[in-house]
């Protein structure tokens, strides 16, 4: 239990350095990296992701996310967590995952999911195409693309009258590099968009 402690006190520790509630942190340019005490933190974290393997503790299962969320610049935690979690624990941490305050949390577990091809965590993809962050929803798709193609080019084509550019982009992209017979109606519908990034796109494709 040490290793829980000492995470959530040097957590705390962050906590007050930084000045804001945890709800607030995203909500701020605050160089997490820039505590005195990061590599505490890190070295901590990654004690815990060994521990884990363990004892499935709900309160160091946070601390964790809470650390890969504020780590999410360089990814070191993400590495480990691809790395050592076995295919059990990574199930539970995708499942906390869903409504984690952090949306830094949310994207990389999503990334997670896709580098690990863990086909039966499928769903909770899908469950991220629908998060009210479009970065996530956006990281979700390029998870699904290695999880289930043939899902990711549906939810693709669906996306392509998405509000969000970069999601258009990404789509169309997606059916691009995927080589889908809707490629020809996704060009026909997006032949007029506004996005530079989406006529980038067009342009390559016609060059064909």
């Amino acid at each position: 239990m040490d290793i829980v402690r000492g995470l959530e006190n040097e957590l705390n520790l962050f906590w007050c350095w930084a000045g804001v509630k945890i709800e607030q942190f995203e909500n701020r340019e605050i160089d997490a990296t820039l505590y005195p005490n990061w590599m505490e933190v890190m070295r901590l974290t990654e004690e815990a992701i060994d521990y884990i393997e363990n004892t499935r503790n709900d309160n160091l299962i946070g601390s964790i996310m809470i650390v890969l969320g504020l780590d999410n610049e360089v990814e070191n935690i993400l590495d480990k967590l691809e790395k050592r979690l076995s295919s059990d624990v990574l199930k539970v941490f995708v499942s906390k995952s869903i409504d984690f305050p952090f949306y830094n949390t949310r994207w990389q577990i999503a990334e997670l999911i896709g580098r690990r091809t863990e086909c039966n965590l499928e769903r909770y993809l899908v469950r991220f195409l629908d998060d009210e962050n479009k970065y996530v929803q956006r990281r979700a798709l390029l998870s699904l693309v290695k999880v289930n193609p043939d899902l990711a080019v549906k939810v693709s084509f669906e996306k392509l009258s998405d509000c969000d550019e970069m999601m258009r982009y990404v789509s169309l992209l997606t059916l691009h590099e995927l080589s889908s017979e809707l490629l020809e109606k996704a060009v026909y519908i997006l032949k007029n968009d506004e996005s530079s990034l989406v006529q980038g796109v067009l342009q390559e494709i016609n060059k064909g």
